[in-house]
């Protein structure tokens, strides 16, 4: 029981990182964001050598359209490849990162507000051009990029005029004070440290965008 309370915690296996089991502790943490990315719900019941259980609920469609399998105005389905737009939304955040996992999630949580269009960028010459094209409201960059360091991005989107005013944020698992220290001198405007805390990077959309808005139900 008492490990049922951090069993949706990204990168929590439990004690199985110690058994020789494969894995990275995230999945049940993507799977609860994808539920609540459409507006529903998983619990879980388990009991000891009897087994367990994962019960999923979501909102019943009351409207269906000819060759498609979402209700009229419900957001488009959890891919962070492929989240598009929905007309309403107004501010563009953009994340560059070239870890897929990572990538899925800043997805579920940005798309969670329809306020919000997340785009992404799988290393730092995308990144920065997705930055020039688009100029969005909020830049995440992380640190450990395939081509260039986080700082070397962040130097580049200073340089250019279309970019030298973004709001930029460094994402790294490196939580030593000298590494942020140092993305901090190099300009960033905030460092947040992975694994992300859910409810404090809610938190902090909700600090630089203001409250999400409040989706009217179809009836």
């Amino acid at each position: 029981p008492a490990q049922l309370d951090h069993l949706f915690e990204p990168f929590n296996r439990l004690g199985a990182e110690r058994e020789g089991i494969d894995g990275t502790g995230i999945g049940l943490a993507i799977v609860r964001a994808a539920v609540q990315y459409m507006q529903g719900t998983v619990q879980v019941t388990s009991r000891p050598d009897e087994g367990t259980c994962f019960e999923v609920r979501l909102p019943r469609a009351t409207e269906t359209v000819p060759g498609q399998v979402v209700r009229p105005g419900a957001k488009p389905p959890l891919s962070a490849g492929s989240l598009e737009a929905p007309t309403g939304r107004s501010h563009d955040v953009l994340y560059i990162e070239d870890n897929s996992v990572n990538m899925l999630i800043v997805a579920a949580l940005v798309g969670r507000r329809p306020d919000l269009v997340f785009h992404e960028a799988g290393d730092g010459a995308r990144g920065i051009a997705a930055a020039q094209r688009l100029r969005p409201a909020l830049v995440l960059v992380d640190m450990q990029l395939p081509d260039m360091d986080g700082i070397e991005v962040l130097r580049q989107l200073r340089a250019h005029p279309a970019t030298a005013d973004l709001r930029c944020v460094a994402l790294s698992a490196n939580a030593m004070p000298l590494d942020i220290h140092r993305a901090l001198d190099a300009g960033f405007d905030a460092y947040w440290t992975k694994p992300l805390d859910f409810d404090a990077f809610a938190s902090e959309l909700a600090a630089q965008f203001g409250p999400a808005p409040i989706l009217p139900s179809v009836t």
